[in-house]
């Protein structure tokens, strides 16, 4: 049994990239001895392991076949003499299949090295085009990379073309096109994975609701901010197309419902220099503050990374002001339900009136 460390922490060592994870392949083992030597079973589809000690993931060499059209139609072969030039042809762009064995040797059968050094994606072989995902991944390499100027081999991006106008794209599941646009807002320049998809035409595949003009405000935004980069990715959306967007991608309800507060109650928010204690306290209600802390706070970060406008310290201590608002006992005998509620908000709003001067 041999492991050789493989994949992104070699290609980010090589680049002079601190590796966030690192992965290892493993040659000339099984199932059963990986389990024999304390390493625990994790893959379901693929014979995935996590070390007893590092919990790093060490996965045995596999070949596959494609055999239908959805991306989990393979047939995997993962037995010990599956060879590592084997495992690595499989695997999507050259610098992506080079390997580091324990003694610190490079070992590069696909010329990863020259691709780096020419900064260029390039798939490894055809087999490419039988993942469309590798489409988003080629994408998302080259936003997450942007500091090094990357650019697609031209085979490649002829052959992503072709794939693109085979409408290859409608193969790859909501769930799986979420996690690569979200590791995209998370990378260095956003902007550059909508662009290139934008170029090879998978836009209106993908997202026909976004207006690509706008992704470049993405870059100005904090990466750490993904939040706000992606309630700026739908920030000239109206409501409906929002709402499109969101299912198509299956997007989580409380992100979905942040994008839809930001985009209609952000002009309301920025209006603070001439907002009455109503305007503030209507604001607050139309957000569901009083019930949903959370998602007005979030609100309220997003809103000042969109806008430049430093409001948010305001308007947190003036949510805290309302919030802290109760009717005492006397105040509410003889009134029912809906009198508290309008009783409660009116307090509110003469609290905030007196304590800020409006």
């Amino acid at each position: 049994m041999k492991a050789y460390l493989v994949g992104g922490a070699v290609r980010d060592t090589l680049l002079g990239l601190e590796p966030k994870e690192r992965d290892f392949v493993v040659i000339g083992s099984s199932i059963d001895e990986m389990l024999k030597a304390n390493f625990i079973k994790i893959g379901k589809t693929f014979p995935v392991f996590l070390h007893p000690h590092t919990k790093e993931e060490y996965a045995l060499a596999r070949t596959e076949k494609k055999t239908g059209e959805r991306h989990t139609d393979f047939v995997c072969d993962f037995s010990p003499s599956v060879t590592l030039e084997e495992d690595l042809f499989r695997r999507d762009l050259t610098i992506n299949a080079i390997v580091i064995n324990d003694s610190g040797r490079i070992i590069d059968p696909f010329h990863g090295q020259k691709d780096l050094e020419a900064r260029q994606l390039r798939h490894v072989s055809d087999a490419f085009c039988e993942d469309p995902l590798r489409i988003l991944r080629v994408a998302r390499f080259l936003s997450q990379l942007s500091d090094f100027e990357f650019s697609v081999h031209p085979e490649t991006h002829k052959m992503i073309k072709r794939m693109v106008e085979s409408r290859a794209l409608l193969d790859i599941s909501a769930e799986r096109i979420l996690i690569e646009m979200e590791k995209a807002l998370s990378s260095n320049k956003p902007s550059v994975f909508f662009s290139y998809l934008d170029e090879v035409g998978a836009t209106n595949t993908l997202w026909p609701e976004l207006k690509l003009k706008q992704v470049k405000t993405l870059d100005s935004i904090n990466k750490d901010k993904t939040d706000a980069r992606f309630c700026a990715l739908l920030n000239s959306l109206g409501k409906n197309e929002i709402e499109r967007f969101c299912q198509r991608l299956n997007i989580a309800n409380k992100k979905r419902d942040l994008a839809l507060l930001v985009n209609s109650e952000k002009a309301a928010w920025m209006n603070l220099a001439n907002a009455t204690a109503a305007d503030i306290i209507s604001l607050l209600y139309r957000a569901d503050a009083f019930r949903k802390r959370d998602k007005f706070m979030k609100f309220n970060t997003v809103c000042a990374v969109l806008t430049n406008k430093n409001f948010e310290e305001q308007w947190a201590r003036l949510y805290l002001e309302a919030r802290e608002t109760r009717l005492k006992t006397i105040e509410t005998k003889g009134i029912d339900g809906p009198g508290l509620g309008a009783k409660l908000k009116a307090k509110r709003i003469a609290k905030v009136k007196i304590r800020n001067g409006l």
